[in-house]
């Protein structure tokens, strides 16, 4: 979120906080098409589908999150995004997707079990199994996904305003990426 952020303030018009709200109510929009997208993918019916999207949109939490700078926003486009992808059989780029989201919020992991069902369920007419080959573009995927992370070792050397942590050996990017100084 921080570094979507940065690049946000930089690139749009009006002040750094308008641009990142904006930014903000963009990724909240974007779950809402998401999960109409689901809907309609899933059961092949545009009332349901509508009905699903405006529920998420009209939600206390998910509108109260999408109207703030908070990275709640950003977690959902992430979370409806990966089950569109899981929908529409795009494997490689669910995997990336994934590693993305998991190096904006750990939570995220939380879904993988409902996200492996719903490959299942998605599967079960055809051979679900995915072959070795796939599983390794897969994984390469993920790790590409992961790429984030690398900023961290990067830029803590330059003592930026916020340091998460002071990252400049391999043993704190261990501690910062396992959460060991949050206790988690």
């Amino acid at each position: 979120f921080t570094l979507l952020g940065h690049l946000v303030s930089r690139a749009a018009t009006g002040t750094p906080a308008h641009r990142i709200i904006l930014f903000t109510a963009l990724c909240g929009s974007l779950a809402v098409l998401n999960t109409f997208l689901v809907g309609f993918l899933w059961t092949g019916r545009k009332r349901i589908a509508v009905l699903s999207a405006l529920t998420l949109a009209f939600s206390y939490h998910f509108w109260l999150y999408s109207l703030i700078p908070e990275v709640a926003a950003l977690s959902a486009f992430f979370v409806s995004l990966l089950f569109l992808l899981v929908l529409t059989q795009r494997l490689r780029m669910l995997a990336f997707v994934l590693g993305l989201a998991v190096s904006h919020q750990y939570s995220i992991l939380l879904c993988v079990p409902a996200l492996a069902w719903f490959v299942y369920l998605t599967r079960r007419g055809r051979a679900w199994r995915i072959s070795a080959r796939e599983g390794l573009w897969m994984a390469a995927a993920f790790l590409l996904g992961l790429t984030p992370f690398l900023y961290l070792p990067i830029r803590a050397p330059q003592m930026p305003f916020m340091n998460a942590g002071l990252v400049n050996s391999l043993d704190r990017f261990i501690a910062h990426i396992t959460r060991r100084s949050y206790g988690t």
